[in-house]
């Protein structure tokens, strides 16, 4: 198996809380393949019981407790914004987590707060460079600088990070990205069904292979079609 795969099949193995041999993981040529391989191996792998509509019905019980008039109104289509302005999404945020047991994805800094971030590092590791003389001992110093002025910026902008995440826009939305966050918690609690390990594996495939979803189909193949090593 080539870095791609093993860092593949390692995501897949976290995601669902399962291992897969590696020869095993070696005749997986499809993806439909890997999913037949995570199927054999997660708990109850023909129930009816949709985790999705199950993690969506935890937050809308959340979000009804967070804003009892908006209940009878709240939808998979339901916006977030609707739900939690963004002055007081960090505190609706973490009332939700709590109240739904999930993990939901983090909120994001604005693309401006994110670039300022990354220019201090830079500025931070140059400003190193010019100051030790350009000496293999400065870009060391400067690394570390970098690193250091960039983990006390991230720090500070925590505040700051009111934005919702990227492809989160609705409640339905914020379910999926919870059923791929939860996954291996859900799985050993409830029968994870095999529309949800689908969704999960698809996502996984995207993230790590760079793909588009619409390219992750049963019989894509990973060497030939996604270029795998």
């Amino acid at each position: 198996m080539g870095l791609d795969t093993v860092e593949l099949v390692m995501e897949v193995e976290d995601a669902f809380g399962i291992e897969i041999p590696d020869d095993e993981a070696t005749r997986c040529a499809t993806v439909g393949d890997l999913y037949a391989c995570v199927l054999r191996r997660v708990s109850g792998r023909q129930s009816n019981v949709c985790l999705s509509a199950h993690i969506f019905y935890r937050l809308r019980r959340a979000f009804a407790e967070l804003r009892p008039t908006t209940a009878p109104r709240i939808h998979p289509s339901t916006p977030l914004e609707s739900l939690a302005a963004p002055l007081e999404r960090r505190r609706a945020w973490r009332y939700v987590e709590r109240q739904s047991g999930l993990r939901l994805p983090g909120l994001e800094r604005s693309v401006g707060v994110s670039r300022v971030l990354a220019l201090a590092a830079v500025t931070a590791f140059g400003a190193s460079l010019v100051a030790l003389s350009w000496a293999w001992t400065s870009a060391c110093a400067g690394l570390l600088l970098a690193g250091v002025t960039g983990t006390i910026g991230w720090m500070l902008t925590q505040p700051l990070a009111i934005h919702l995440p990227h492809g989160c826009n609705t409640v339905g939305n914020l379910a999926q990205f919870a059923l791929s966050t939860n996954c291996t918690e859900l799985a050993r609690a409830h029968r994870l069904p095999s529309a949800d390990v689908w969704h999960v594996l698809s996502g996984i495939i995207c993230e790590q292979l760079g793909v588009e979803r619409a390219r992750v189909t049963p019989d894509a193949r990973f060497v030939d079609d996604f270029g795998v090593s």
